[in-house]
């Protein structure tokens, strides 16, 4: 799909958002009773544009994307429709496919721990739970006719979708597929691949780990063969340090070795020789004696 297509899209749909509502079953804050009437209110169409702009800035794996969706499901409080609206703005139709599948799945593994009248989700059903079942298509007839353990369910295992889903969709980390091009220094490529792994979504703790690997991994044949020369257990600084110095001399060696294998001519006969070798130059004789 064309992106600004999508854009408009995801314009459009969010627009809807202001009809689309929590059941406030488990926060006061976002709904009530009124006597015997359930009310709820409606999703802050500002919290998904937020969640929008950090998939396409971030990419959908990124914490930033997962804590966003957090807040927005942490409530334990959303409507089939709710979901099913949310989700259309977050995935793509690939991705839509994976996350209702898995969303699916997740409420029947919930359906399936139901033992008898006492369990609360005893009477409920795989339609009622992904606001497929007729009766329940509506907005409105999913805010009256679900029990409060039925959204509750509902919105984990769609939360749980949704992280399963990002996984399996999410494009291949930018540092994963940074490589060292043959006539880039190692200095150069260490600086491309630190700053793809700063700007990634991976705890910090992870990072060197990550960073010292990928040098190791995806450097050119040279660098590898430079690198064979280090102590196991060498660190980053240490890799930086050696190739760098083995950089710096490689075009003295390369220049030297040249040198040796150059033919040269003798300045005493004109002779072509090779530098280490000697040239077959013999005194001349002469017969009258210098004097």
């Amino acid at each position: 799909m064309n992106s600004s297509h999508r854009l408009e899209e995801n314009k459009n749909s969010m627009r809807r958002l202001g009809s689309i509502g929590h059941t406030g079953f488990s926060s006061p804050s976002r709904g009530a009773r009124c006597g015997n009437q359930r009310t709820y209110s409606p999703v802050n169409p500002k919290d998904v544009q937020a969640i929008v702009k950090a998939i396409t800035d971030k990419g959908i794996s990124s914490a930033m994307v997962s804590t966003l969706i957090d807040s927005v499901f942490g409530g334990d409080d959303m409507l089939p429709f709710d979901i099913k609206q949310t989700c259309r703005l977050i995935f793509d139709a690939a991705g839509m496919i994976v996350f209702k599948q898995e969303w699916e799945d997740n409420c029947a593994k919930q359906l399936a721990l139901v033992t008898g009248p006492d369990h609360p989700l005893y009477g409920s059903s795989l339609q009622r739970l992904m606001g497929t079942d007729p009766t329940m298509i509506t907005l409105q007839a999913q805010a009256e006719g679900l029990r409060a353990h039925e959204v509750m369910t509902t919105t984990r295992a769609a939360r749980e979708a949704i992280r399963s889903a990002s996984m399996v969709i999410a494009k291949p980390s930018s540092w994963s597929t940074i490589k060292q091009s043959e006539s880039e220094s190692f200095t150069q490529f260490v600086d491309r691949l630190q700053a793809s792994l700063v700007s990634s979504a991976l705890p910090s703790e992870a990072k060197g780990p990550v960073l010292a690997e990928c040098l190791r991994q995806q450097c050119n044949s040279a660098t590898k063969d430079i690198l064979r020369s280090l102590p196991p257990g060498s660190n980053i600084a240490d890799m930086i340090r050696h190739v760098a110095k083995e950089e710096h001399f490689a075009p003295i060696q390369a220049a030297i070795r040249t040198t040796i294998t150059s033919e040269m001519a003798c300045f005493k006969c004109g002779q072509a020789f090779k530098l280490g070798e000697r040239a077959n130059y013999q005194t001349p004789t002469f017969s009258t004696p210098i004097s």
